[in-house]
């Protein structure tokens, strides 16, 4: 958690450059369990009444959950 912080934005990439990032969920909680495809990548930032940090450094999704019809 970031000391002042009231939400976090999760962005989410299809390269590790991440051109045209897609805001996935903002949230008051530093927890996110997600469904992401492998080669996704996803960044985070902290943001209070002040406005929002930076990006945080590029992370890449592992395999969460697999389903079967």
């Amino acid at each position: 958690a970031i000391t002042g912080a009231t939400s976090y934005e999760l962005f989410m990439g299809s390269t590790t450059s991440f051109t045209n990032p897609i805001l996935v969920t903002n949230t008051s909680t530093t927890s996110f369990t997600g469904n992401f495809e492998l080669g996704t990548y996803l960044k985070v930032r902290a943001c209070n009444v002040a406005g929002c940090s930076a990006l945080s450094a590029v992370s890449a999704a592992t395999k969460y959950h697999d389903s079967c019809d």
